[in-house]
C-alpha cells in the first residue's frame, strides 16, 4: 500500500513522462526468411547530456509524498483504533 501510495504521489508531482518513439517493426519478404534487427532510431544521450529534474518539482514531489504518507498513517492508526474498540467490546460482552 505504501509502494503504491509512492507511486501515486510521484504520478501527481512530476507528470507522466513522454513515451519514447517506437519504429514500426521491419516486415521479411517470406515467412520462413531470416529476420534481421531492427535498425537504431536515433542516436541516445550521454547521462550527462539529460535534463536534470528542476528543484522546484522535487520540492513538491516531496511535499505532495509527507502529505500522503501522513494520510495515510492518520487512517491506519483510526483502523487499528477502531479493530481495538471491537475487540474491547467484544471481550466485554464474552465475560458479562
Amino acid at each position: 500500500m505504501v509502494g503504491a501510495a509512492l507511486f501515486f504521489a510521484t504520478r501527481l508531482a512530476i507528470g507522466a513522462a513522454p513515451k519514447p518513439d517506437k519504429p514500426a517493426t521491419p516486415v521479411t519478404q517470406s515467412v520462413g526468411g531470416r529476420h534481421r534487427p531492427p535498425e537504431p532510431d536515433g542516436t541516445w544521450a550521454l547521462v550527462q547530456d539529460v535534463e536534470r529534474v528542476p528543484a522546484g518539482r522535487r520540492i513538491r514531489s516531496g511535499i505532495l509524498l509527507i502529505v500522503m504518507l501522513t494520510a495515510l498513517g492518520a487512517i491506519a492508526a483510526l483502523v487499528i483504533v477502531i479493530c481495538g474498540a471491537l475487540v474491547l467490546s467484544a471481550l466485554r460482552s464474552a465475560v458479562q
